[in-house]
């Protein structure tokens, strides 16, 4: 709380107030770090051995979306990250890949998929 005046109104009906002047009487509690979402990306960053183009701007595309919102502070007490599987355009590998980020610890759950 700064050092200026601040009134509230306790009751509407009797119009009571209280007026606090100066330094609070009770401590702000610290600021706590924000709490981590971590969103599986699962792209087709290559088709077997070959690079795909296509998927390292997709990868890009969500990497920007990804900080955006933690600049922008849109979610506030939360902080987004990214955690991302190649695919390799091969629904098998795919599926593999789901089920081994779902089940594999961490100390964030995983909470959205892209």
């Amino acid at each position: 709380m700064n050092s200026c005046m601040e009134e509230r109104r306790c009751c509407p009906q009797c119009h009571s107030s209280i007026v606090k002047g100066g330094s609070s009487d009770k401590a702000e509690p610290p600021p706590q770090s924000p709490r981590t979402i971590s969103i599986l990306g699962l792209f087709e960053l290559s088709v077997g051995a070959r690079p795909r183009p296509d998927g390292r701007s997709e990868l890009a595309a969500a990497r920007l979306a990804v900080s955006h919102v933690n600049r922008r502070n849109l979610l506030p007490g939360y902080a987004l990250t990214l955690v991302t599987n190649d695919t390799k355009c091969d629904p098998g590998v795919g599926v593999d890949r789901l089920i081994h980020a779902l089940y594999a610890p961490r100390a964030a759950r995983m909470l959205m998929l892209l």
